[in-house]
């Protein structure tokens, strides 16, 4: 999970994104899961990432610094 996904779950931002952004090696798509549009968007820049327990689940997050890049379209996605 990035951008500015991360940056809420991370506790850097108040506002409830409206989507999630996921970044993957493989195709970019798009999904409705429960209401919320899962974004998925292609990257070859995986480097940055931490862990975190998430309703009893682990998930792979971007860390602080890289989700503010990848928030403004720095760290480019393909």
């Amino acid at each position: 999970i990035g951008a500015y996904s991360s940056l809420y779950l991370h506790g850097l931002i108040s506002q409830i994104p409206q989507d999630i952004v996921c970044f993957t090696n493989r195709h970019p798509r798009e999904m409705t899961l429960f209401g919320t549009r899962v974004v998925y968007k292609n990257t070859k820049y995986f480097f940055g990432y931490t862990t975190m327990n998430y309703a009893g689940f682990k998930i792979y997050l971007s860390t602080p610094e890289k989700a503010f890049l990848e928030s403004i379209g720095i760290v480019p996605t393909g």
